[in-house]
């Protein structure tokens, strides 16, 4: 059996809609809706999700937190969370869920190579889960994290390879959630604005606070407005 990992889209819901866990996974996992519901429509910029197939059918996925630590604060600084891991019930109990587990290292560095570790966090009544975390690839940090709307939590990690990036493609990885954000929640003709301000600060970039960064944000962030403005002109042309 083959087991191979990939993103999902918003629009991907129909590919893995026939995903259940049992009822009383749900506490922990929670459900397909709910994970597409966060993120796709509640906070796209923080969580991706990713399918789990085995030899190409979709039997599972797994919620990715980039920004972990906002929530669990005994998480490792700069380590992803793993959330909503689920395995369809008809599915359970093949070694599935341990396969992608022990796929994820790989599979993570290629898709964010700036991540050093990936941490989550496991109920101590999910004793099973607990098994399968640990025979893939996990290790106990021996932090519990109390805080679980179905009780205290064990905190487990795994190290990632490659790691630590580099100063560059760290600025590129926080510009593109800036610009995920802005598109969200600057309106058309803003953007512009906005972006402008940012080139003008970048120009000035001698004075305090300010800084060469500015420019290139800003000129990222006013391109949302002048590109589709630019090929509608186009358009007109033809």
């Amino acid at each position: 059996m083959k087991i191979t990992l990939a993103p999902l889209g918003p629009g991907d819901l129909p590919r893995v809609a026939h995903i259940r866990v049992a009822p009383e996974q749900e506490v922990f996992a929670g459900t397909v809706a709910e994970a597409f519901a966060e993120a796709f429509e509640t906070d796209p910029a923080r969580f991706d999700l990713h399918v789990i197939e085995a030899d190409g059918v979709a039997v599972g996925l797994f919620k990715i937190d980039r920004d972990y630590l906002k929530t669990i604060s005994i998480a490792a600084p700069g380590a992803l969370g793993l959330r909503a891991f689920m395995i369809d019930r008809a599915r359970q109990g093949q070694g599935i869920a341990t396969a992608a587990v022990r796929a994820l290292p790989g599979y993570l560095a290629r898709h964010y190579p700036e991540a050093r570790a990936v941490d989550l966090t496991v109920n101590h009544a999910n004793g099973a889960a607990c098994a399968c975390y640990l025979k893939g690839g996990f290790a106990d940090t021996g932090k519990d994290w109390l805080e679980g709307r179905a009780g205290p939590q064990d905190l487990l990690r795994m190290e990632l390879p490659g790691g630590s990036p580099s100063r560059w493609r760290a600025w590129r990885m926080t510009a593109k959630r800036v610009l995920v954000r802005v598109r969200q929640r600057v309106p058309p003709g803003l953007r512009l604005v906005l972006g402008v301000l940012l080139m003008i600060g970048g120009v000035f970039a001698f004075l305090p606070v300010l800084g060469l960064w500015m420019l290139p944000l800003g000129f990222a962030i006013a391109a949302l407005d002048v590109v589709p403005v630019l090929r509608w002109l186009r358009q007109g042309r033809k």
